[in-house]
């Protein structure tokens, strides 16, 4: 591997040597820069991985860096302007090792993450799907696809772009070496990758949380809206930076601390009304921070003696504005409504005496 080394530095050298020739040993670096450079202008990728540092290679193996840069479709590109993949070294002069500019003419697309690979691809995909085949095996070949697929696209010519970006070279044993940023281009893509997961993740916790939180404040039921503020402080974990997961906690929350401030209670059984009927008076207290809109009942019919005689759920939703008198625009804290409700007597009932009555669910106003 030196060996192959030192021949492709000194065959890339020999190109160089006119713009070279004036460096001192201090600038041994720019100099092995240059010549992964120049490998790179002529498509020798083999040469090019050869000269970059050990610890990046890490992070890109040649196989990779070879399929990520197929080479007929590279000089294709080139076909069509001729300065693609032509590097400069912007600030030469007061370069520093960690620190050199290089500038060369790339493609540009308005999605950034578009790569070589899979425009090479999509050529491949299109020839396949056309009667008369393309060439792709030459660069004029791919250059021809290239145009047409732009052209279907409505890109009237291949879009290209200078760009810069920052190299360092450092010292290894007596060997200088190129590092083109291979690390941080792929712990940045890692991060970038972490965050679309957590963003997914994100998206599908809130959405369960929208689901559990409607379903309990539609339910108004004491069960479902505990249930739900639980739920919610586990989807909460999954999405720690989630406003609105915040918010519906902290709202059902509120409800659940609130909940069973407001109490009901019976009070006199009236007359018969036509034999059949009877009137249940109850009161609903409110002594909890929030304004109470709506609510359901479920009551039982005792005897004197508290044998259940008959148990209702009340189908019917109350509002404030059934009390007597009204209360309109919801019942709100500390303040308490009464009203008379129909039950329905038949021969099974007719010794109802008492009456036991619960809330089975609250609808507050937001």
């Amino acid at each position: 591997m030196k060996v192959f080394k030192l021949v492709s530095l000194l065959l890339v050298l020999t190109i160089l040597l006119p713009i070279t020739s004036g460096f001192s040993k201090s600038d041994d670096g720019i100099i092995t820069l240059k010549a992964y450079l120049k490998s790179l202008e002529i498509f020798n990728l083999n040469a090019a991985y050869n000269f970059v540092d050990a610890d990046e290679k890490k992070y890109k193996k040649l196989e990779e860096f070879t399929k990520e840069n197929p080479v007929l479709f590279l000089k294709a590109m080139r076909l069509e302007n001729k300065n693609f993949l032509k590097f400069k070294i912007v600030n030469e002069a007061g370069a520093k090792p960690d620190n050199i500019i290089v500038e060369t003419t790339d493609l540009s697309f308005p999605d950034p993450d578009v790569t070589y690979v899979q425009i090479y691809q999509m050529l491949k995909m299109e020839s396949k799907r056309k009667k008369k085949k393309v060439n792709l095996k030459t660069p004029a070949g791919i250059l021809k696809a290239f145009k047409g697929m732009m052209k279907k696209s409505g890109m009237k010519k291949i879009p290209f772009k200078t760009v810069k970006k920052k190299m360092s070279v450092v010292k290894v044993k007596n060997n200088w070496y190129v590092k083109p940023g291979w690390k941080e281009e792929v712990l940045a893509k890692q991060e970038q990758e972490k965050a679309r997961e957590m963003e997914q993740k994100k998206q599908r916790a809130e959405f369960d949380a929208r689901s559990v939180a409607g379903k309990a404040s539609f339910s108004g039921i004491y069960t479902d809206i505990e249930n739900a503020v639980s739920k919610l402080k586990e989807l909460g974990k999954l999405a720690p930076d989630s406003k609105l997961i915040k918010d519906e906690l902290a709202r059902l929350s509120k409800i659940k601390d609130n909940y069973k401030k407001v109490t009901i209670k019976a009070l006199e059984i009236k007359g018969n009304i036509m034999g059949k009927l009877k009137k249940l008076g109850i009161e609903v207290k409110n002594d909890s921070k929030l304004t109470v809109e709506t609510y359901r009942i479920e009551y039982s019919l005792l005897d004197a003696n508290g044998k259940v005689l008959n148990k209702v759920e009340d189908a019917n939703i109350y509002g404030s504005d059934t009390f007597d008198p009204p209360v309109m625009g919801g019942l709100k804290p500390g303040k308490s409504g009464k009203k008379d409700i129909l039950v329905s007597v038949d021969a099974s009932t007719e010794k109802w005496a008492k009456t036991e009555i619960k809330l089975i669910s609250i609808h507050f106003a937001r």
